[in-house]
């Protein structure tokens, strides 16, 4: 489990403030109660569905998640085998044939610029504040992805112990032409190869790509099919959204004007 507190000043007559906990199940129940008392938001991210019902006076929200998971227990050669081999292993060895460099918690301010440019620039969400970004820097390790003393790609990975890993953020920089395209593929999958070898080697559980789309109408289904082609299976969780606020209740289930700005919000 992974706890992340915030405070949110958009909407203008309020302040609200907001727990984040990650993965949450039953082991968590204690650490919600508190929260609960603590802070007007509760977000549940990737937990348990049971935990609706456990805290059914306060969920104002459930959504099902899914998500794909790379079992890091299996043998490397095995974790070789599942890759696509016309994309992801022919990229790998692309890769490595160009020389492609991969640091961990080095360059993280170089990350934290690009992946704010690749949010706005995209229009995925408002620039991340300095302060969110600090507070996920303690749970979490950034990767960086260098061609030619360049920064092409960056990933942000939330860590819950040797539980799992999970894809938060990830950025490549601006794909202005063909040649740079290729490069950020054949970084891109390089950085995930690495990626799952290092947390395998240092006893984590599991690779989470941090979220598929299965709609295959979707514009957004071309990155799905990019993160099964490392050969993870698909698993069901859900996102659950609590209030202890009275207020906050109604203005959640509304469908006025303060609704769509929560909505703007992610909630």
């Amino acid at each position: 489990m992974i706890f992340v507190s915030s405070e949110i000043k958009k909407l203008k007559f309020i302040k609200l403030s907001q727990a984040v906990i990650w993965f949450a199940n039953e082991k968590s129940i204690s650490h919600i109660e508190k929260a609960l008392s603590k802070f007007m938001i509760v977000s549940l991210k990737q937990a348990d569905k049971n935990l609706s019902e456990k805290f059914s006076e306060y969920t104002v929200k459930v959504e099902p998640f899914y998500t794909t998971i790379i079992d890091l227990s299996i043998d490397e050669a095995i974790l070789w085998s599942i890759l696509d081999k016309k994309s992801t292993r022919y990229e790998i060895k692309k890769a490595e044939k160009m020389g492609v460099e991969i640091s961990l918690n080095v360059q993280l301010d170089d990350a934290y610029e690009l992946i704010n440019q690749f949010m706005i620039s995209r229009r995925l969400r408002g620039a991340i504040p300095y302060e969110e970004w600090q507070s996920i820097l303690n749970h979490a390790d950034v990767w960086c992805g260098l061609y030619n003393g360049n920064l092409y790609a960056a990933h942000v990975l939330l860590k819950d112990g040797i539980d799992r890993v999970r894809l938060l953020w990830s950025a490549t920089r601006n794909r202005v032409s063909t040649e740079i395209k290729k490069i950020i593929g054949a970084v891109n999958r390089y950085m995930h190869w690495k990626e799952i070898l290092y947390y395998k080697n240092i006893g984590v559980k599991i690779y989470d790509f941090g979220g598929v789309n299965l709609d295959k109408k979707s514009p957004t289904y071309t990155i799905t099919q990019f993160k099964l082609s490392f050969g993870g299976g698909i698993i069901k969780e859900y996102d659950i959204l609590l209030t202890s606020n009275t207020i906050l209740k109604v203005l959640f289930k509304s469908k006025d004007f303060i609704h769509k700005r929560l909505r703007l919000l992610g909630y």
